[in-house]
């Protein structure tokens, strides 16, 4: 079948007029493209976000001695349980970064004697060395005591020694670090076992 002229001149006019637009739509989309990509991309590539660690709790634990009878209250994140059984005069002993709290029964023949004669052969790591700080007469439970502070070049340490129902207990707290903070944990170590002593009586 022929065509005329006039319609091949129609048809030639109306392809020019739709090839621009064809060939501009066909652009952009080509263009669009690879930004719509990145972008799912990016998201599906994005880390997932990281959650913090909780920060340490400072809630206050309560821990028993050994022979159930006292109870100390301290900050967990400072202070932890490390009793056991493994020493048989052994009441409790605490220990975190605050510093250690130890509380022992003394042994015969110390368990009735008078606290100045324990303080004067027991008042320094358990032994028989005369501690070089001053005894100094206090309370602890409403009871009388003795307590003793005594500082080297590393650490600060602070003994008691009192009569807690018929028998007689040292109390050893000690603190590390440098000297200002180790005497500020020193203090909090003393009001931690103080309290759990106070107005218990015999």
């Amino acid at each position: 079948m022929k065509t005329s002229p006039i319609a091949s001149a129609a048809l030639i006019t109306l392809l020019a007029t739709l090839l621009p637009w064809t060939a501009s739509a066909e652009t952009e989309e080509a263009t669009e493209s690879p930004a719509q990509e990145a972008e799912t991309t990016a998201e599906e590539q994005a880390p997932a976000p990281v959650e913090e660690p909780p920060a340490p709790s400072s809630a206050s634990c309560t821990y028993r001695d050994l022979h159930n009878q006292f109870e100390i209250t301290a900050p967990c994140d400072e202070l932890g349980d490390h009793s056991n059984n493994s020493q048989p005069h052994k009441r409790m002993w605490l220990a975190g970064p605050l510093g250690q709290l130890q509380i022992m029964e003394v042994p015969e023949p110390f368990r009735g004697a008078e606290l100045d004669f324990v303080m004067e052969n027991l008042g320094r790591f358990w032994t028989k060395r005369h501690t070089p700080g001053p005894v100094a007469p206090t309370e602890v439970g409403g009871q009388d005591a003795r307590v003793v502070t005594e500082r080297k070049m590393r650490t600060t340490s602070r003994t008691w020694v009192f009569s807690f129902r018929g028998r007689n207990l040292t109390v050893r707290g000690v603190a590390y670090g440098k000297r200002a903070a180790r005497e500020e944990r020193l203090e909090r170590l003393s009001e931690v076992f103080l309290t759990g002593f106070r107005d218990l009586g015999n």
